[in-house]
């Protein structure tokens, strides 16, 4: 293999290792980031979803369009580990910044 993929790989990995001990050990405990990606995840979406033309109601972590049950964004399932992975590859990868 190329020896700048692995190094891409390398610092990749690395990158989400430390992130993945923070996050387990600290971040996801406290729960107060995914609290606050949660709630700004609901209320862009309601903000959006209204601005369509939606009849929308959003309370804590649930949202959901008129008549439907709607739906929890609960920790884990807000695109934090998502993010953290780009996020990864954004600063592994080789170039000027």
């Amino acid at each position: 293999m190329n020896s700048s993929v692995v190094k891409f790989i390398a610092q990749a990995f690395l990158v989400f290792i430390v992130w993945y001990f923070v996050y387990e050990l600290w971040l996801l405990p406290d729960g107060s980031l995914d609290e606050w990606s949660s709630l700004n995840i609901i209320g862009s979406s309601a903000g959006l979803l209204i601005w369509v033309g939606y009849e929308v109601f959003a309370m804590n972590r649930i949202i959901g369009i008129a008549e439907s049950p709607g739906i929890e964004i609960v920790d884990g399932c807000n695109g934090i580990a998502a993010m953290e992975l780009f996020l990864g590859f954004i600063l592994a990868y080789p170039g000027d910044w």
